[in-house]
């Protein structure tokens, strides 16, 4: 990832400044490793696959009208819902997991995972 599209999102550094409003919701989506922990590379076209097909995340934080999850959950949602605001791409040797922060409405949900309690 390069050029103009880098600059529009928001720097790692400055993630914790980010304060959902209204129903918004910030939902982490953690990326594939391309390494795993035995050693083994994974190649591009699984860890592709695998991105594509990920229609999940995590509520980080969210916004003071937004009713239908919570700071933890984990929801489900259509693969281009909300807006990418963080990409924290994976290292080449696996080292560090990579993930996407998105901003959406909390309408634009399908589930929440509800935790056993």
């Amino acid at each position: 990832m390069s050029g103009i599209y880098e600059k529009l999102l928001v720097p790692q550094s400055r993630v914790d400044e980010i304060q959902p409003l209204d129903n918004q919701i910030l939902v982490k989506i953690t990326f594939p490793m391309s390494k795993t922990k035995g050693g083994i590379i994974v190649t591009q076209e699984v860890i592709s696959s695998e991105i594509r097909s990920r229609i999940f995340g995590t509520v980080l934080k969210k916004g003071p009208a937004a009713d239908f999850c919570e700071v933890g959950d984990e929801v489900v949602f259509v693969k281009y819902a909300g807006a990418v605001v963080c990409i924290n791409q994976p290292s080449d040797h696996g080292a560090e997991d990579g993930f996407e922060l998105r901003l959406m409405k909390d309408t634009e949900l399908l589930a929440v995972l509800k935790k056993d309690k």
